[in-house]
């Protein structure tokens, strides 16, 4: 009987043994799950090294290829004006006249004066011819026949001289009126009838109205990687989104001073809508040179000079200061304690502290 009750006792301390490792066991399961249940989840990419596209875009203002702001090269009152503004004009046409009052006396003085002088030259002429024939027959010295034709070769020179200051005077007389040089439409009159206008001030801009063209100016860090004949792309944003493949016609080679910008001329085809006087933006596709690429969600106040991100190091995320270096699309080229292929967190890093252990998500 004892014998039975031993075997009792010893049944009954197996199975409170047995209980209570089980309640231990759970317990550390429980534990261990209610750790990994308190890491905070976050989601990573990974930091890649590469060129970047950068697209940069220049203003600018459409204008014909044959254009010509017309001046007189005398000053005057405006006369009557032969155009209007929009006005179509053949090559030759007279566009407007100016009055000085001093062109015609000048012109007619020295026509005067080429008249005298060739009225003289004439008579000497005819003097030198005497004296000579004197001379040959002994009834002239010599000295007579040397001061006759020195007489007639100053009055040669003086009336060249004469001719010359009736040229001006007509050439002057002349620039009183303004032609056009091209056929074309007029875009700009700038002075009304009557009005006193400088010498060498714009009167009439003239459009060729044909073949199209863009001026821009870029910076000394773009222009080594343009050359002429290069495509361009040219993009209208007030014509329905309209864009079209230009050529760099001209291409600045020096600026004027250090620091300032280098001309370029884009050469547009010929587009049905297109004029002269149009907004453009000139589109270049730069690449630039090789650097660490990021996603733009993984940076934390990117603007400001405290940008951040963490990396994720054996499940810890390691808070890492970056500095923004450039935008690539989606992506941003940061500089930092960061390699490539290493992970840095893109979601939940908001509320991360430095070398927290996390959960990635897959």
């Amino acid at each position: 009987m004892r014998k039975v009750l031993v075997i009792i006792g010893l049944m009954v301390l197996s199975f409170v043994l047995g209980m209570q490792f089980s309640t231990d066991s759970d317990s550390g399961l429980a534990a261990d799950e209610d750790a990994a249940a308190s890491y905070k989840r976050v989601r990573v990419d990974e930091a890649r090294r590469g060129t970047r596209n950068q697209l940069l875009r220049f203003p600018g203002v459409t204008r014909a290829v044959d254009r010509a702001s017309l001046t007189f090269l005398v000053s005057g009152t405006l006369g009557k004006s032969h155009v209007e503004i929009g006005d179509t004009v053949a090559a030759g046409q007279l566009l407007a006249t100016i009055y000085n009052p001093q062109l015609e006396p000048q012109m007619n003085a020295a026509q005067s004066r080429l008249n005298e002088v060739g009225t003289r030259l004439a008579q000497v002429k005819k003097d030198v011819k005497h004296v000579r024939y004197l001379f040959e027959t002994g009834a002239a010295t010599r000295d007579e026949l040397d001061q006759i034709e020195s007489s007639y070769r100053a009055l040669q020179a003086t009336k060249a001289g004469a001719q010359a200051q009736l040229a001006e005077a007509t050439q002057l007389q002349q620039e009183s009126q303004i032609h056009a040089p091209f056929a074309g439409t007029v875009d700009r009159i700038y002075f009304e009838a009557g009005e006193f206008v400088p010498t060498g001030r714009p009167v009439i801009e003239l459009n060729g109205g044909n073949a199209l063209e863009v001026e821009i100016q870029v910076p000394e860090s773009l222009v080594g990687s343009l050359a002429p004949q290069q495509a361009v792309t040219v993009q209208f944003p007030f014509i329905d989104g309209l864009e079209v493949s230009g050529k760099i016609a001209e291409l600045g080679q020096a600026a004027r001073q250090v620091g300032q910008l280098f001309p370029v001329v884009v050469a547009l085809p010929a587009t049905p809508g297109l004029r002269a006087g149009l907004t453009a933006e000139l589109v270049f596709n730069v690449q630039a040179e090789e650097g660490l690429q990021v996603p733009v969600q993984a940076v934390i106040d990117p603007g400001s000079g405290k940008a951040r991100l963490f990396k994720l190091v054996d499940n810890k995320a390691v808070k890492v200061p970056v500095k923004v270096v450039a935008v690539a699309g989606s992506s941003v080229v940061v500089q930092g304690d960061l390699e490539a292929g290493e992970a840095v967190v893109i979601a939940g890093q908001r509320a991360l502290i430095n070398g927290e252990q996390v959960e990635v998500l897959q």
